[in-house]
């Protein structure tokens, strides 16, 4: 029973790493382009630079060493509040932008993304079209892409390994940005609306493959006699396995959510 019961919390927790994040970076940058058109590229980014940049210097100056200040005194620190602030202030290593890193990844991409508008420099910004969505070879091909692009980074920056600062862990980023990306173009190419109830219902079978094997590859890859190691980086079937595994569960989510939501809740509550 116990190890059943550790291959369901760990499918648990793989099925979520997999695609919420992601997906939160997808449906944040489909929003992106329509804003950019209506504000223009300097309000946008002024507009960013308040709504994400402010939380995120007032955590990293304020909230962050007034949080972790009564810790520090559990653990032996004898002086007052004043005297940890300066001492806190005035080692660089101190800082970082704890969980609030997807708030400082977002503001990057929209910079980015600001960026790329004014170097391409388009006479009239692309209206949304009537595109068709990627079908569903075209989005297995993506997912493999994906899969194999975030096993290569995982082999030199396995999971858990992160960027202090960032509080970034580089083996999820390479999906972040393509995300980030397909939110751009979904978006310009109306992919939401163009995904089918056919393809919805395809992708949820799908799901229910993924999680069916998901055991399989626990066992075999000896999660159970506590070898995550190889599953999480390096050169390893396993991490190969896990890393083509996470990104096929990642748009198959991503899919079905999308159809799901698209025809059940797309309306005012």
């Amino acid at each position: 029973m116990n190890d059943i019961s550790t291959i369901l919390i760990t499918l648990f927790l793989a099925i979520n790493q997999s695609f919420f994040m992601g997906f939160f970076f997808m449906i944040s940058s489909y929003f992106n382009p329509g804003s950019v058109d209506r504000k223009g590229s300097t309000a946008f980014l002024v507009d960013r630079l308040k709504r994400l940049g402010i939380p995120l210097v007032l955590f990293m100056l304020l909230i962050f060493p007034l949080t972790i200040y009564p810790v520090a005194r559990l653990y032996g620190f004898g002086g007052a509040l004043g005297r940890y602030l300066s001492d806190f202030y005035t080692d660089i290593r101190n800082f970082t932008f704890g969980p609030l890193w997807f708030v400082a990844m977002l503001l990057l991409f929209s910079l980015a993304y600001v960026l790329w508008r004014m170097f391409t420099k388009p006479s009239d910004p692309p209206a949304q079209s009537e595109g068709k969505a990627p079908g569903n070879a075209a989005i297995a091909t993506f997912a493999l892409v994906l899969g194999v692009a975030t096993f290569i980074v995982r082999i030199w920056i396995p999971v858990g390994e992160g960027i202090p600062l960032l509080n970034l862990q580089p083996a999820h980023v390479v999906q972040y940005i393509a995300l980030f990306i397909a939110g751009i173009l979904a978006y310009r190419r109306n992919w939401f609306s163009g995904l089918s109830d056919a393809q919805g219902k395809f992708w949820l079978r799908i799901i229910l493959l993924l999680i069916a094997v998901f055991p399989l590859l626990f066992v075999f890859g000896g999660a159970l006699e506590g070898d995550f190691d190889s599953a999480f980086g390096g050169v390893h079937w396993q991490s190969f396995a896990y890393s083509v595994w996470e990104q096929f569960m990642c748009l198959a989510v991503v899919v079905t959510l999308i159809v799901w939501f698209r025809n059940r809740f797309n309306k005012q509550g």
